[in-house]
C-alpha cells in the first residue's frame, strides 16, 4: 500500500469518526428541550408554610425563572434546597411534585419529595445504585437548609406511564405538603395540625371545624422508614 492509499484511508476513518461524533451530538441535542418546574398554580400554594425551595438544580446546573434546558431524565437529577424559615427544629416535610394528566393517563401522576433523607450511593459513572447512605441529619433546625430528591422508587412513576403513552415530561408542579415539628405541632396544605392521639405517627387538624376531616396515617408511605404519606383526597 503506498502513501497515497494509506493517506485516502486515514481520511476517510476521520470522515467517519466525525460523522459519528456528530450523529451523538444530534441525538443530544434532540434529547435536549425546555423543562418547566411550576410552583406559581394558586391550587398548589398553601397559607404559612414553615419551609421554603431557595434553590433547584438538575444536576450541577441551576434552574433559573422556573425554566431549564435539559434532557428526558431531568427529574431523576431534580434536586431541591429546602430551608426551615420557621423557629421551631423540623422532623419531617414532604413536597409533592405532580404530573399532569396527559397522553393516556386517567389522573394526574405525584412523587413526594421528603426528609429526612439519606444520600443516594452512586456508581463509578454517577448514576444511583438504588441504595443509600446512613442517615445522618434528622433534624431541620430553624435556618439550616437540606437538598431532596425524589425517592428512587417514586421514580418508578416514569416508567408507569411511559405505558400510558407519555415518554417524556415537560413539566411538573410543586407544592409543598405537609411539615412536622420536633414538638409534635405540624402544617398541612396551609391549616395547624398536631399529633394524633390514636396514632403517634399521625398528625390531626388543631380545629375541627375545618372545611375536612384529614388524618394523615404516615405509616403508608411505601414501606420506608424516612418518609410518610398523604390521603390521596388531598393529592
Amino acid at each position: 500500500m503506498n502513501s497515497l492509499q494509506v493517506t485516502n484511508m486515514i481520511w476517510r476513518v476521520c470522515v467517519v469518526l466525525i460523522s459519528l461524533v456528530l450523529l451523538t451530538a444530534s441525538l443530544c441535542l434532540a434529547q435536549q428541550k425546555t423543562r418547566i418546574l411550576d410552583e406559581s398554580t394558586p391550587k398548589n400554594n398553601f397559607a404559612n408554610p414553615p419551609i421554603a425551595i431557595v434553590s433547584r438544580e438538575v444536576g450541577n446546573t441551576p434552574i433559573i425563572d422556573s425554566n431549564i434546558l435539559a434532557g428526558s431524565d431531568w427529574l431523576r437529577d431534580l434536586t431541591l434546597t429546602v430551608k426551615n424559615i420557621s423557629t421551631k427544629p423540623i422532623v419531617r416535610f414532604q413536597i409533592l411534585l405532580t404530573i399532569p394528566k396527559q397522553g393516556k393517563m386517567p389522573y394526574d401522576a405525584g412523587m413526594m419529595v421528603s426528609f429526612p433523607q439519606p444520600e443516594r450511593i452512586l456508581d463509578e459513572g454517577g448514576k444511583p445504585t438504588g441504595d443509600y447512605k446512613p442517615l445522618t441529619v434528622r433534624v431541620l433546625q430553624p435556618g439550616a437548609v437540606t437538598k431532596v430528591q425524589a425517592w428512587l422508587h417514586q421514580l418508578q412513576i416514569l416508567e408507569d406511564i411511559k405505558k400510558q403513552d407519555v415518554p417524556d415530561v415537560d413539566s411538573v408542579l410543586v407544592s409543598i405538603r405537609q411539615v412536622v415539628f420536633d414538638d409534635g405541632a405540624g402544617w398541612l396544605v396551609g391549616k395547624e395540625t398536631r399529633e394524633d392521639p390514636d396514632n403517634p405517627k399521625g398528625q390531626i387538624f388543631v380545629r375541627p371545624d375545618t372545611l375536612f376531616s384529614l388524618r394523615s396515617n404516615l405509616a403508608n408511605f411505601s414501606n420506608t422508614e424516612f418518609g410518610f404519606s398523604l390521603p390521596t383526597s388531598i393529592l
